[in-house]
């Protein structure tokens, strides 16, 4: 009698350990797909940051070259507006 009852209370344990096994492997697969989705909204930011520094940078490039007939190279007081 007692042996039968052990028996039962083991499968029992047995059977919530393979429900908390499983259980585990979802939340597990559900922390994954969160922290996926989080790594690929933040890759997406860093990927449209480049598409806002490119005309500053292709301007501030061209007017940094040694290039004649560009306006307002030949001012004295540079950009400033008037030309004094």
């Amino acid at each position: 009698m007692q042996a039968g009852k052990l028996a039962q209370r083991l499968d029992g344990l047995d059977h919530d350990i393979i429900e908390l096994r499983e259980r585990s492997r979802l939340l597990e697969e559900e922390i994954h797909f969160k922290l996926e989705e989080e790594s690929n909204r933040h890759l997406t930011r860093s990927r449209s940051s480049p598409r806002c520094w490119l005309p500053p940078t292709l301007i501030t490039g061209v007017f940094g070259m040694n290039t004649k007939g560009l306006p307002l190279t030949d001012v004295e007081t540079g950009f400033l507006w008037p030309p004094r």
